[in-house]
């Protein structure tokens, strides 16, 4: 008994096995099994677009699930190869708008630093030509102070040289009038014994001493006065050289 169940186990299974046989050997013949191979080979060659047109001919005339999942895996991979393409632009395309933009800002800047450095060029510029004012300015001051300072020593200087003057004047003066009255005492003691002659040539040569001493009085007067005169030009050909 179990040797009839066995053989007829057996049997069933040649059975099966052989209509599997025959299965696979229709579909290695039928146009949608070539297609799916086709699609494999691209798939393996990267070529994703190539392959799932093949696996979408082979679904057509074959319903395998095989290629059906193969489909899926390809569709899915492109995708994502898609994904991460769009992805890459999208990181170039935002990498050149930060350049630009990195550009921009470093422009404006550049700009900025030079409107900057202009300004404080023009600032330096004006603050010299302030400090070259003022330098002009405090020298002109200075020479003010300078030329009013001789001018109020010349005026005091012209103040007490009349004085000197009429000092000097007065003691020459003195010092004549003390000098004909020892002429005339002499003159009055020793007219006595002069002759008519002598007193008259006596008398010529005491007029020609008195006439003398005026003359070199009044020359040594002219002296000083030149010599004041001269003292003042030179004052004020100093003071417009300055």
């Amino acid at each position: 008994m179990f040797k009839k169940i066995l053989l007829f186990l057996i049997g069933i299974g040649l059975i099966i096995f052989g209509l599997l046989d025959i299965k696979a050997n229709k579909s290695k013949e039928n146009p949608g099994y070539l297609k799916f191979v086709q699609g494999n080979a691209l798939a393996k060659e990267n070529k994703s677009k190539e392959a799932l047109e093949e696996y979408k001919q082979a679904m057509d005339t074959n319903e395998d699930l095989n290629i059906k999942k193969n489909y899926e895996i390809i569709q899915s991979k492109l995708n994502e190869e898609q994904k991460q393409q769009q992805q890459n632009q999208q990181n170039k395309d935002d990498q050149k708008d930060n350049q630009k933009q990195n550009q921009q800002q470093d422009n404006q800047n550049q700009e900025q630093n030079d409107k900057n450095q202009q300004n404080q060029d023009k600032q330096e510029q004006n603050n010299n030509q302030d400090s070259n004012e003022n330098n002009d300015q405090n020298q002109q001051d200075k020479e003010k102070n300078q030329e009013n300072q001789n001018d109020k020593q010349n005026q005091n200087d012209q103040k007490d040289n009349p004085k000197q003057d009429q000092q000097q004047n007065n003691e020459s003066q003195q010092n004549q009038d003390k000098q004909e009255k020892q002429d005339q005492k002499q003159k009055g003691s020793s007219g006595n014994n002069l002759t008519p002659e002598e007193k008259a040539m006596k008398q010529k040569e005491e007029e020609l001493r008195s006439i003398m001493q005026r003359l070199e009085g009044n020359e040594t007067q002219a002296f000083k006065n030149n010599e004041r005169v001269l003292n003042t030009s030179e004052n004020k050909n100093s003071e417009n050289r300055w």
